[in-house]
């Protein structure tokens, strides 16, 4: 399968220098030319952060499913804390037209710090039934705030166009990669196989995660007060979107022309992340016993590190261009659901060869780097078929149906699989 994408990836890119009329690419002022590289690289902070708690959740699987094993955690909190992210991405849009996002940010990231501190302390502290049910609201909480904040992340990246997005969403993948490292330091930090060892080394976790909030709260307004941010989210998007009613000749967003233009786009999205959290990390971490004997902790982290690795560098490829044509992309979309029926058949064939440790991790890096790449590559290919004034619409758009794929996916894999482990 992957030597298939590949080549018709080749194929893509010989097609898109022998024509350039595939997609129409509306032009955007804020291009790659006039931004500093330094708010590139703010915007990719500002995504790895706005997607920490949820990275944090996923890597200290392991934890909560050794501290909850009747509740089968790794199938429900993913699930519950990106439908959350829906219902804040929903509340999100209606504040883009209102207040401006500085004080939006420090509104949100003041409650997702405490959230965050109180989370593993409700988890080790309290009886097994009081931690399941009150670390479910915390999850609703969390993902509530972070859905919020992706949202105005992806608004932002549609207006400055492109070149933002590819970062954006690197960023988003970037939130792993660091969690897996200060998982790696907690893990060589403390002895797992000991309770309260255990308990010290989720809250340290946490605990340094909270400071990387901490750290995006400081630099909020460092971002928001640069001239070139001000002038294109400021004076052009706020007024355009705060006309509608009035007598000027401006443009107003169309939310249901807006999507009709990148629902292609959106779909792709969407099955996309549907597909990958179908089988991960629900499916996927029922090796958890078996990259290192009876070390649930560190093969699951394995597991975490090869897909988030993989899944940056598809990231990465994909950002190489602006637009992707919709052939590759519904092509691609597809042949991933081979990556289905090989995870069932390692989460549940006793065969060596599924069982074979390089096969679960080479499996587990295709998950990653598909998901990156196709996800990265449509998101890429939405704010070349919109208009100036819809682009934050469109932003809006993505990050919605992302999450909506997410936690579908889960969703399914919950009433379908949880009851074959």
């Amino acid at each position: 399968m992957l030597c298939f994408l590949i080549l018709i990836y080749l194929m893509e890119e010989t097609r898109d220098r022998d024509s350039d009329f595939l997609v129409p690419q509306h032009s955007h002022k804020a291009s790659s030319e006039e931004i500093p590289k330094r708010l590139k690289y703010m915007l990719v902070f500002f995504g790895m952060s706005a997607l920490l708690p949820n990275a944090a959740i996923l890597t200290d699987m392991d934890y909560f499913i050794a501290r909850l094993p009747n509740h089968h955690p790794e199938f429900v909190y993913y699930m519950t804390l990106n439908f959350a992210m829906v219902i804040g991405q929903t509340a999100g849009v209606r504040l883009l037209m209102r207040f401006d996002y500085l004080p939006k940010f420090i509104g949100l990231l003041i409650p997702q710090i405490l959230l965050m501190i109180a989370f593993p302390l409700f988890m080790g502290y309290t009886g097994e039934e009081t931690a399941w049910t009150v670390s479910n609201i915390l999850v609703v909480l969390i993902g509530i705030v972070m859905g919020t904040m992706t949202c105005f992340l992806g608004a932002i990246a549609g207006v400055l166009g492109p070149s933002f997005v590819g970062p954006l969403m690197q960023g988003f993948q970037l939130s792993f990669v660091l969690v897996a490292l200060v998982r790696l330091i907690c893990l060589l930090v403390f002895n797992s196989q000991d309770t309260q060892a255990y308990l010290d080394s989720t809250i340290l976790y946490f605990s340094l995660n909270v400071a990387i909030l901490i750290l995006m709260m400081i630099l909020v307004p460092v971002f928001f007060g640069h001239d070139i941010i001000k002038r294109a989210l400021f004076s052009k998007v706020r007024a355009n979107l705060n006309s509608v009613g009035s007598e000027k000749d401006v443009h107003t967003v169309k939310p249901c022309e807006t999507f009709e233009k990148i629902s292609f786009e959106a779909y792709i999205i969407f099955l996309t992340f549907m597909t990958t959290f179908l089988i991960y990390p629900s499916i996927v971490f029922q090796k958890q016993q078996d990259i290192i004997s009876n070390r649930s902790d560190w093969s699951i982290f394995i597991l975490n590190v090869v897909v988030s690795i993989a899944d940056l560098l598809g990231r990465n490829i994909a950002s190489r261009k602006p637009h992707y044509q919709r052939t590759f992309l519904g092509t691609g979309c597809f042949l991933r659901l081979t990556l289905v029926c090989t995870t069932l058949l390692i989460g549940l064939s006793s065969s060596p060869f599924w069982n074979n440790i390089f096969v679960v991790l080479i499996n587990a890096g295709a998950i990653g780097l598909t998901n990156g790449f196709f996800a990265t590559a449509a998101c890429n290919s939405i704010p070349g078929r919109l208009e100036e004034h819809e682009k934050e619409f469109g932003g809006f758009v993505m990050s919605v149906v992302l999450n909506t794929g997410i936690g579908f996916g889960q969703l399914v894999s919950l009433i379908s699989f949880q009851r074959l482990f």
